[in-house]
């Protein structure tokens, strides 16, 4: 799979994170830089990754203080 596509790629991230007593909710979008496609085509079109992300956790207070 590596033969095809190159080895390194550049995203530029976006979100939003929210939280609620001790629940924490994140959405991130990442938006890729850089064309990871090695075939170089024709056609003028750019392979770039594209990602969402959707977590969800609870803090935990290990310290005192925090």
């Amino acid at each position: 799979m590596t033969d095809y596509h190159d080895k390194w790629n550049l995203s530029l991230p976006v979100g939003i994170s929210l939280e609620y007593w001790n629940i924490m909710l994140n959405f991130r979008y990442y938006m890729g830089l850089v064309d990871i496609d090695g075939w170089k085509l024709d056609d003028g079109k750019k392979c770039l990754t594209n990602s969402l992300w959707l977590t969800l956790g609870y803090r935990i207070k290990l310290l005192k203080n925090m």
